[in-house]
């Protein structure tokens, strides 16, 4: 009898995709246990320039429904493979555990590039990458601890160096960002000096990227003294009016209040001419 499931779709077959358990750049042995997924090939190729070449060329992958992957970070590879598998990938990075940890979040991004994920690698550098560092930025623990600075450029930028040779130049806004966060964290520290000698041309970038956001940053401020102005003069109008009709309320109440006397006098006047000098109302008079 046929099987019903979709596993049994020839058309978009099912991809078990293994990983090493640990990092090794050498393939795995056959016997050696791993950590596989399992995923639609329509995901993996329209995702992947890599794995399309895999799956569609000529190569053993094409005729298997099995993929080994080695050389890569097994928490980051985790990751961004249940990522692909189980629905909004960009959703699952940010509550895997590469959103709250850098090295991860490191590894993620070398993996979007390794394999050409095209789909995720704009997330990775714009969001999950600086997110991770965020989060360490932020931590209590590693807030005000001294060398912070040197730790960013020895596990971020050297490490990155040391993998691409160059430091991406899409990450450098998030470098000048860091720049930006360790110089109110840690003034004494260098994150630039050392760009004019590794690398002038990201050097250069860096400074415009900074005059860039030091030009938005003034525009903003503009805005707000302008913001602040125009609210100082609506409060004006406000208390001007409210001046205005704090000083009619007055006069309203003083006219009430003679308008008031006036009726109460009158009443009183029209009460003692109904009664005579002898307090006894007008008309009437004692029975002898």
């Amino acid at each position: 009898m046929a099987s019903s499931s979709n596993d049994d779709n020839l058309d978009d077959p099912m991809i078990t995709v293994r990983w090493q358990k640990y990092e090794s750049d050498c393939p795995p042995a056959p016997d050696e246990p791993g950590i596989g997924i399992r995923i639609r090939k329509s995901i993996l190729t329209t995702e992947s320039a890599h794995f399309k070449t895999l799956l569609d060329g000529p190569f053993k992958e094409a005729n298997s429904d099995v993929v080994d992957l080695y050389g890569d970070s097994p928490l980051a590879m985790g990751d961004v493979l249940h990522a692909l598998a189980y629905g909004d990938p960009q959703y699952s990075l940010l509550t895997s555990p590469a959103a709250g940890d850098y090295h991860i979040a490191q590894e993620v991004y070398i993996i979007v590039d390794k394999y050409d994920l095209k789909s995720l690698r704009s997330f990775v550098v714009d969001k999950l990458l600086p997110g991770a560092w965020a989060a360490r930025w932020r931590c209590p623990k590693y807030a005000t601890l001294p060398g912070c600075a040197e730790g960013f450029e020895r596990f971020h930028y050297d490490h990155l160096v040391q993998h691409f040779s160059d430091y991406p130049k899409e990450l450098w806004p998030f470098y000048a960002n860091a720049l930006v966060h360790y110089r109110r964290a840690e003034p004494e520290a260098d994150l630039f000096g050392h760009l004019l000698e590794d690398n002038p041309e990201m050097a250069c970038g860096i400074a415009r990227e900074l005059i860039i956001q030091l030009a938005a940053t003034k525009d903003e401020v503009a805005g707000l003294r302008q913001g602040l102005s125009d609210s100082a003069a609506v409060v004006v109008d406000l208390r001007d009016t409210l001046k205005a009709t704090e000083e009619g309320l007055q006069e309203l109440s003083k006219d009430l209040t003679a308008n008031i006397k006036k009726q109460m006098d009158a009443a009183i006047s029209g009460v003692k001419k109904s009664f005579g000098h002898n307090g006894n109302p007008e008309g009437l008079h004692k029975s002898s």
